[in-house]
């Protein structure tokens, strides 16, 4: 009898087949480990809930990533000031990586 997590794995083998959009699979059958002594463990996201999480923590990061290339690309601030210290937008993805490890 197939297990689900070995049905999981095929439906999205089955998505990646037809280059269809693979479906949301929560846990993801990667993130399932399997215990003999303990039982099964999920070591991510493991509700919707959780994934819109991880979506919105993402789409943060990507704005500070883009951000830290702006000022990078540039030498002064709006106000005409020069932009000579480190740049903060890194330092805040860097913070929030920090934040979401604790968590």
């Amino acid at each position: 009898m197939e297990g689900v997590r070995e049905r999981n794995h095929r439906r999205l083998a089955e998505a990646a087949e037809r280059n269809g959009a693979a479906p949301i699979i929560l846990p993801h059958p990667d993130d399932v480990t399997i215990d003999r002594t303990n039982g099964p463990k999920v070591i991510g996201m493991a509700t919707p809930d959780d994934l819109a999480r991880c979506e919105e923590a993402v789409a943060f990061c990507e704005t500070l990533l883009m951000q830290n290339e702006l000022d990078e690309r540039s030498d002064v601030r709006h106000a005409g000031e020069p932009l000579d210290e480190p740049a903060r937008a890194c330092f805040s993805f860097i913070r929030s990586g920090e934040r979401c490890r604790r968590e």
